[in-house]
């Protein structure tokens, strides 16, 4: 691994605060009552804030965000159609838990099942949903499985469709995070259904357990879980004027208000104390000769990378890169992978992808390419660099 220079990025000064109890208390993460969580920019795909994230805990009916994934995704490939109607099996009516209130013979379509089973946390309509997705729930568990390894939910499995307790039924609040982000970017045309307050059916009007649904304008999603094992649980998200979207999970909390309370001090914490910053596809981190090429390479990436700054810090943020090949011989195209770039501040790690060549280098004529012959023999007979 060729090492090379530290280049500046991006600097980013501000005055440091005269310091007082609460100027130092905003430089921290929230101090919740609540052991496992995670705030998720999904945008920069980033953590901004974690405890446990990674530890495999029951999570109740945030289990149904993963059962209404599945019906969305088969409902856009075609397989079924949201204006189906669904006749209700003796098994899904009789499930325990919290109900949408479907009798056993009746119809109920599609949508009406998903609006019962993410607003009213309905197990009889997530069952009968699976039940038609799947054949039976076993099958469509199964299927559930096979989805959180394709969205590499690597602390997760589930045994039922409804969240109700098992012993080898988990998740983790990051995987959960990454779902929830799924959720919103692969069906958008589903993603208004968690935000409504209210579903009606049967007469019996139901309100959505998410309370911040009530207490912040900002907030638009998305599913609350509780069970004695589970303890209370809640995947909410928000999006603030700036379009800038955040994911908050909380598993484990000892009640509703803590629940709500929690994540909504990771949001308030997320939205307050960090701001995005861009470097362009447009902007050269550096160039390098290519032999025999008509050009020089330069390297940087293909897609505006966005990435999360704290805003009260006065570190500067600084890119480092490391190639990963000792020379550049042309032809070569653009996107080829060369090296890791890395944005930093201080000691803390902002981002790392891969550093691509941004410009196609063609071979030169091979007249013309004589001198570098002979230098790149004499290169390699003194053991210089290449670069």
């Amino acid at each position: 691994m060729l090492y090379l220079f530290l280049i500046l990025l991006n600097t980013i000064a501000f005055a440091e605060p005269k310091q007082s109890t609460e100027q130092f208390l905003i430089r921290q993460k929230p101090t919740l009552s609540t052991k496992h969580y995670t705030l998720y920019d999904p945008e920069t795909d980033t953590v901004l804030a974690a405890i446990n994230q990674d530890e495999s805990v029951p999570i109740a009916s945030l289990t149904k965000l993963m059962s209404m994934y599945v019906v969305s995704d088969t409902i856009s490939k075609g397989f079924i159609n949201a204006d189906d109607k669904i006749k209700i099996s003796h098994k899904a009516a009789k499930t325990g838990g919290s109900r949408m209130f479907v009798n056993e013979g009746s119809y109920v379509t599609i949508n009406e099942l998903m609006d019962g089973a993410i607003i009213s946390s309905g197990n009889d309509a997530t069952t009968a949903l699976a039940e038609h997705v799947g054949g039976n729930e076993e099958s469509f568990v199964g299927i559930m499985n096979d989805y959180a390894k394709q969205l590499n939910l690597n602390h997760t499995h589930f045994m039922n469709s409804t969240g109700l307790d098992n012993l080898d039924h988990y998740s983790s609040s990051h995987d959960i995070a990454l779902l929830s982000s799924h959720i919103i970017n692969d069906f958008p045309k589903d993603f208004y259904r968690y935000k409504q307050k209210y579903h009606t059916f049967n007469k019996i009007k139901q309100h959505n357990r998410n309370k911040l649904l009530w207490q912040n304008e900002h907030i638009d999603g998305l599913k609350t879980g509780f069970t004695s094992k589970a303890g209370y649980c809640l995947a909410a998200t928000s999006i603030d004027d700036e379009k800038t979207r955040l994911i908050a999970v909380v598993l484990g909390a000892k009640n509703e208000r803590v629940r709500a309370e929690d994540a909504q001090a990771l949001l308030r914490y997320g939205s307050r104390f960090f701001k995005h910053s861009t470097l362009k596809h447009s902007q050269s981190i550096a160039d390098a000769k290519v032999w025999y090429g008509s050009s020089r390479a330069n390297f940087g990436v293909l897609n505006d990378l966005k990435y999360n700054v704290p805003i009260f810090s006065n570190d500067t943020v600084n890119a480092n890169y490391q190639l990963n090949i000792k020379k550049l011989v042309a032809p070569i195209k653009r996107g080829t992978i060369v090296g890791t770039l890395k944005i930093s501040q201080a000691d803390t790690l902002l981002k790392e992808v891969p550093l691509v060549v941004t410009n196609d280098v063609k071979t030169r004529f091979w007249l013309f390419n004589i001198y570098d012959w002979f230098s790149l023999h004499i290169h390699k007979l003194f053991n210089k660099k290449l670069i």
